[in-house]
């Protein structure tokens, strides 16, 4: 099945070792017998061309439709901008391969020092392991790439500390504070605050000690209590 789907890409002119560079070979390289982890080289390959035919010759309904992607690479314009933007992406780590369906890596921009967190689910009773969700969002450098010597190094450590109760409350009451001073809709305004305020007398962010993950949670409360983007 992985000889059927690297032949259907190679002929698409979108998936081979042509467009591995001397830079790509300094991170870790994704296992090349995992049905995701394959399917995920072959969207490495093909937006790291930034090349509209090739992206819209790859995101055909057959190998990974538009449809389940997320909002960043949902459609070839908004996909080759964001591939313009960051000059493609390498591999900085694997995160995940728990499942044969399922791989979960952190990229960094080949443009910029700023990295990435992809997660793609493929259909493995096919042989071509159509994708059937597609994630990817930027995150914050994982401190694993900050050097020790690093002067910045010290900030970050104490920025990814472990969440307590009264930081989650300051940032919940930062975010409330430009809401009201900022946001157009001063009734929406008061919706949205209430809802944050809501969530967090609530529980719901106890648990949250990341820093990435109660800014996710955040940001998908903000869009759902908004109703925008």
């Amino acid at each position: 099945m992985r000889g059927l789907l690297q032949s259907i890409l190679s002929l698409a002119g979108i998936f081979g070792p042509q467009f591995a560079s001397a830079t790509d070979s300094l991170f870790p390289s994704l296992p090349s017998d995992h049905p995701a982890s394959i399917q995920c080289s072959a969207w490495l390959a093909a937006f790291n061309i930034a090349n509209r035919e090739t992206l819209a010759t790859y995101h055909n309904d057959s190998t990974f439709p538009y449809s389940v992607a997320s909002r960043d690479i949902r459609g070839v314009e908004r996909e080759l901008g964001l591939a313009q933007i960051t000059g493609g992406f390498s591999v900085a780590d694997v995160e995940s391969i728990s499942s044969p369906s399922s791989v979960v890596v952190v990229l960094k921009e080949k443009n910029r020092p700023q990295y990435a967190r992809m997660l793609m689910l493929v259909d493995v009773s096919k042989p071509n392991y159509p994708v059937t969700n597609f994630e990817i969002r930027p995150i914050i450098t994982p401190i694993k790439f900050i050097p020790k010597d690093d002067p910045r190094r010290p900030q970050y450590e104490r920025a990814l500390r472990p969440l307590n109760p009264l930081r989650r409350r300051m940032v919940v009451d930062g975010i409330n504070k430009v809401l009201v001073e900022q946001y157009v809709n001063p009734e929406l305004t008061q919706e949205i605050v209430n809802a944050l305020n809501v969530h967090y007398e609530s529980g719901d962010y106890d648990s949250l000690e990341d820093s990435e993950k109660f800014a996710q949670r955040l940001t998908e409360d903000l869009h759902a209590a908004s109703h925008s983007k």
